[in-house]
């Protein structure tokens, strides 16, 4: 793979005169993971739960496979995979509760009573909406094993959530996420894209962007991570040869719509590539991968092998000749 030369460039001169013009007042209408584990015997082990439960009966196509983001019920719930499904539930918002505000979080770890995942799955007067999941696969076996996969499920949350390697969730146990990336030039406050989850586009005209993150963690304000860098590839699953560059966080950080629609979040990084026409082929499409660091050993990858193709494609840019 070639090699690229891309220019960081702090912006804080740049912010400084323009802070004013918040992109999102103008604009138009985790390296260490797990893949492919050991099937846990446990059934009430989170492993147990996505291989039995989440993958098969709920990331169904246009359900909880990271790509319903519009639904204004639920969150764009990913159960795809093993560290999306866990992002995704541990202390996700509840956009649609009961009369009764029930519910805290998708899953409260130690308070089943609390977590709306029960809420939804279980037939009674708490349910905000009719019994998930809604629709069943042919090879589901949900149908037959339904009040025992609800007690592993229940197991689960009041042994306090443990991740996939056993560990009960803890505030400080969650590495940093996404939130939100948007690109803009010179002469574009934010740059658009196909659509909610296709890649940046860049006019052809530019040759100049800078990107802006947005990231989310449960301790460590996303301003203060020791390690800030990104790398761009033409592959959508292998950056192992791919360049790192130096992550710049913004001096003054920009509240501006994240990856969920409606959603307002901190962006705190960004990033800024020259000479875009000599280094970038029209309709190439390029993926991003940020790495931060927060209180962990080692830095985590954003997004990384793991996550859904939807965020890989959503992390990504290309030049257009429109």
């Amino acid at each position: 793979m070639r090699k690229l030369l891309f220019a960081a460039i702090p912006l804080f001169a740049f912010l400084a005169c323009k802070k004013d013009k918040n992109p999102f007042d103008e604009a138009p209408s985790e390296p260490s993971r797990v893949t492919n584990p050991v099937p846990d015997a446990d059934p009430n082990s989170f492993i147990a739960i996505h291989t039995n439960i989440l993958k098969p009966t709920c990331a169904n196509s246009g359900c909880h496979d990271g790509t319903n983001v519009n639904d204004p019920a639920f969150p764009p719930l990913d159960f795809t995979t093993l560290e999306s499904s866990y992002s995704s539930l541990i202390k996700g918002p509840v956009r649609k509760n009961n009369e009764f505000n029930t519910f805290t979080y998708i899953v409260d770890p130690g308070r089943p009573a609390n977590s709306a995942l029960l809420g939804r799955i279980l037939d009674d007067n708490l349910n905000p909406g009719s019994p998930m999941p809604l629709e069943v696969d042919p090879d589901s076996d949900w149908p037959v094993k339904r009040d025992q996969y609800i007690q592993n499920i229940t197991n689960w949350i009041e042994a306090g959530a443990p991740n996939v390697f056993g560990v009960p969730y803890s505030e400080g146990n969650v590495k940093p996420s996404f939130a939100g990336l948007y690109g803009s030039t010179p002469s574009v406050q934010k740059l658009g894209r196909a659509g909610a989850q296709t890649e940046i586009q860049i006019p052809f005209s530019a040759d100049e962007v800078t990107f802006y993150f947005a990231f989310k963690d449960a301790e460590t304000d996303p301003k203060n991570f020791t390690y800030n860098k990104v790398k761009i590839s033409l592959e959508v699953d292998d950056f192992s040869d791919a360049e790192e560059f130096d992550l710049q966080k913004l001096g003054t950080p920009i509240m501006g719509e994240g990856r969920t629609p409606g959603s307002t979040v901190e962006y705190t990084h960004s990033f800024t590539i020259t000479d875009i026409k000599t280094k970038f082929q029209v309709n190439e499409i390029w993926y991003v991968r940020a790495y931060v660091q927060d209180e962990f050993e080692t830095p985590t990858e954003i997004p990384n092998n793991g996550n859904s193709p939807q965020l890989m494609v959503y992390y990504s840019f290309a030049r257009f000749n429109g």
